[in-house]
């Protein structure tokens, strides 16, 4: 009985695992066992994975969209105090400049809370 609900669960995980490559199945427990327990982890991986990156772009996400809000907010300032237009294009030369270098990340909060630790 336990070497049939192994083989069955090991049948499972290749076939979800790989995609349906044809990987054989053993009638042996023990190598069951170990191929169930190898394919479990790499799914766990897998998932592990994706989870960082879906981290990872919700975060970019969320960055971006602080960059326009402060981008709009300077834009709205520079209107209200009627700066000459070739002030209004060095500060977003500026903007863009530092974008590209930190990709939204504060670094001065980063270096201060290095040091307040």
């Amino acid at each position: 009985m336990t070497t049939k609900l192994l083989f069955c669960l090991w049948f499972g995980l290749a076939n979800l695992s790989t995609l349906r490559q044809g990987l054989k199945t053993t009638i042996y427990t023990g190598e069951s066992l170990f191929a169930i327990s190898l394919a479990t982890f790499g799914l766990i991986l897998m998932a592990m994975l994706i989870g960082n990156i879906q981290t990872y772009l919700q975060s970019l996400t969320v960055r971006l969209e602080e960059m326009r809000v402060k981008r709009r907010d300077s834009e709205q300032w520079m209107h209200h105090r009627l700066l000459p237009q070739e002030l209004r294009e060095r500060v977003r030369r500026y903007d863009q400049y530092k974008w590209v270098n930190t990709r939204g990340v504060d670094e001065e909060a980063l270096v201060q809370n290095l040091l307040d630790n």
